[in-house]
């Protein structure tokens, strides 16, 4: 059955390739060649352009069939090949402020996100401010159009998932621009953006390199937060395996240390310094040099999914996802979850079948540290609880909970670890909702959910042990 499903912005998930994908969808590519255009510097063949003795500032004219405003987002692409010299970017103008991407100075695919700070209507220009030789081709300009309710499969606990997370918002203003100032590169450290030697885990060339003395860092401080935050980045060495130290800039008590390989990996250290100011700083960086993307800080205590930043801090919404209507029997069923939480705790993160209520419902639920929970309640009481320890709530699970007069059994990984023969079910609500809470909006399940499905019958022991059997 369809759910109803409500977040109201942007969100990232890892898709089925491995790669970190977001909700938002792109227009097609804006961008009209003319063949009339002057080239001042230029020659055209097709959709190839070489620069041709160019001069200092020259720029090659596209008109383009946008139209954008301040505040739109837009993804501009294109590959440079055969480099000898230069440096060009990509300058959309017209009507308002100058919007301008990052100066590359190799060969490659360079895609960049630019949040428009003008209306930005007359075209675009590839610029340079030396005598470039070179020459570029599949250049895209493309709109970003904010999806805030698609609905998110996510793989990257391995399998996919159905993702829900609470709110939370990135502090850090620039999460993949580690060229602007407020990032603090020690003397040390030589910066190479947009290297074109790796992907970036969102499939673009848009990760930074920095080779250090193995002494020296990157760092953003000054983030204006208090108690407990998580800072995240994803990191992957040049060659080898390499250490690097993960901290907080405001306070070095609490220093983790890395071991970076040549695959991405996020790491994530939660702390809270005891200041009204906390930051990120990743340290030690060795000659060989790592690779750097997506930093995050967020006032959690564990890390959600990556919120990306462009000039300012960034929020994604909580998610609901309720108000399905499947056929539910009152007199007996059978609720089963494949679960995880995202963190082990004692916050109350519910899966139910209810009538909109806290009575008249059948839940399975994380309540308490290493351990999921069953739960009958009816009109007045409860009628059958159970708790089992299953290590911690991030491992994946396999739960299921059977109801019937005098019949309850809760099943967990194959095995059945409660059952109860007395108890009537003294519903006085029809059961007809499945949703992500306790059946009443509140409580709302944070986690992976690889699995959920309802039967409108109390199965068999043997039955349960199959489908809940990992």
């Amino acid at each position: 059955e369809q759910f109803t499903f409500t977040r109201g912005s942007e969100a990232t998930f890892v898709n089925e390739q491995g790669l970190i994908q977001s909700t938002n969808t792109l227009t097609s590519n804006l961008v009209i060649d003319e063949e009339s255009l002057p080239l001042t510097g230029w020659s055209r063949d097709g959709d190839v352009y070489t620069a041709v003795n160019a001069t200092s500032n020259v720029v090659l004219n596209f008109t383009s069939g946008f139209n954008f405003s301040i505040g739109d987002l837009v993804e501009v692409s294109y590959e440079v090949f055969d480099y000898v010299s230069g440096q060009p970017r990509i300058q959309l103008s017209g009507g308002g402020q100058a919007k301008y991407t990052t100066p590359v100075s190799s060969n490659g695919v360079f895609t960049e996100t630019l949040l428009l700070t003008g209306n930005n209507t007359a075209g675009a220009i590839i610029s340079n401010n030396t005598n470039p030789t070179l020459k570029i081709r599949n250049f895209s300009i493309k709109k970003i159009i904010t999806a805030t309710n698609t609905p998110r499969i996510d793989y990257s606990t391995g399998e996919k998932a159905f993702l829900l997370e609470p709110q939370s918002t990135n502090l850090l203003p620039y999460s993949e621009d580690f060229s602007d100032s407020g990032w603090t590169k020690q003397s040390n450290i030589t910066p190479t953006y947009n290297t074109t030697e790796t992907l970036s885990p969102n499939g673009a060339y848009n990760a930074t390199k920095f080779v250090g003395n193995g002494s020296d860092g990157v760092y953003k401080t000054n983030i204006s937060i208090t108690g407990i935050v998580t800072r995240s980045v994803y990191l992957k060495s040049v060659t080898g395996s390499v250490n690097v130290k993960l901290k907080d800039p405001n306070f070095t008590t609490t220093i983790k240390t890395l071991s970076v390989t040549n695959e991405w990996q996020r790491f994530e250290l939660s702390e809270d310094n005891g200041a009204s100011l906390q930051g990120i700083w990743i340290d030690d960086i060795p000659s060989s040099g790592i690779y750097m993307w997506g930093a995050q800080i967020e006032a959690l205590p564990y890390a959600t999914s990556y919120i990306p930043t462009l000039g300012a801090s960034a929020t994604r919404n909580q998610e609901s996802c309720n108000n399905a209507t499947p056929v539910i029997n009152s007199e007996e069923g059978t609720l089963y979850a494949e679960i995880s939480a995202l963190a082990d705790g004692t916050n109350q993160r519910w899966i139910s079948i209810g009538s909109g209520s806290n009575a008249n419902r059948v839940s399975i639920l994380f309540n308490a540290t290493n351990r999921v929970s069953c739960s009958v309640r009816g009109s007045s009481s409860a009628i059958y609880d159970s708790n089992h320890n299953i290590g911690s709530q991030t491992n994946n699970s396999k739960v299921a909970i059977r109801y019937k007069d005098s019949d309850f059994a809760f099943f967990v990984n194959g095995v059945k670890v409660d059952s109860q023969t007395s108890g009537a079910l003294n519903f006085n609500a029809t059961l007809d909702t499945l949703s992500f809470d306790s059946a009443d909006g509140g409580s709302k399940f944070i986690g992976n959910t690889k699995g959920l499905k309802y039967y409108p019958k109390a199965l068999a022991d043997a039955q349960l042990e199959d489908l809940t059997t990992i």
